[in-house]
């Protein structure tokens, strides 16, 4: 048999929204993972784990550690102090 290059997406491999899900190089798989799917992954948990398990945004994140998930104007005038 022939020997292919494929990738296996979950939309329009060259929309941004697109995620690879499988990789074969010369009919070898290879895992769909680089630094950026690492720094998703890693920032993902951390915005689940400020907002209680929800996928909520925006939810700003300050210098001392503090957040506010959806936060109204009068929220942030009073964390900037204004």
């Amino acid at each position: 048999g022939k020997v292919a290059n494929l990738i296996i997406t979950d939309g329009h491999p060259l929309q941004h929204t697109t995620q690879i899900k499988g990789v074969f190089v010369s009919g070898k798989p290879f895992a769909p993972v680089s630094r950026q799917t690492r720094f998703y992954e890693k920032y993902r948990r951390r915005l689940h784990e400020y907002n209680g398990g929800r996928s909520s945004i925006p939810v700003v994140v300050f210098p001392d550690g503090s957040h506010l998930t959806e936060p109204s104007d009068a929220a942030m005038d009073a964390k900037l102090g204004r």
